[in-house]
C-alpha cells in the first residue's frame, strides 16, 4: 500500500520519540517531551482528516486500511507513553 504525504511526516516524526525523551532526562527539561508530543499530535490530525481509516455503513464494519489501522495504534502507544513520562494520566473513553 502507497503511504501518504501525511503518513510518511508521522513516520518521521515518531523517529524522534527517543531522542525527545532522552532530551528531557539529559536537560531536565521535560518541555523537550511535550513539545515533541504536540507536533506528533499535529501531524496526526492532519492525516487522520485526510484519511479514511474504517469504512462502515450503519453498524457493519465495510473496510479498512490494515495500514492505517497499524499507524493510528503505534501514535496512540507512543503519546499515551510519552504523557504517563509527563505525569499525565489518559482516558480510554470520551
Amino acid at each position: 500500500e502507497k503511504y501518504t504525504e501525511s503518513a510518511i511526516d508521522i513516520l518521521r516524526e515518531l523517529n524522534g520519540y527517543i531522542d525527545a525523551v532522552e532530551l528531557a532526562i539529559v536537560e531536565l527539561a521535560p518541555h523537550h517531551l511535550s513539545g515533541y508530543l504536540y507536533g506528533l499530535a499535529q501531524f496526526y490530525n492532519t492525516w487522520y482528516a485526510r484519511e479514511k481509516i474504517v469504512v462502515a455503513e450503519g453498524d457493519q464494519l465495510v473496510d479498512a486500511s490494515l495500514d492505517a489501522l497499524k499507524l493510528n495504534l503505534i501514535v496512540s502507544v507512543v503519546l499515551r507513553r510519552g504523557l504517563y513520562l509527563l505525569g499525565i494520566r489518559t482516558v480510554d473513553k470520551m
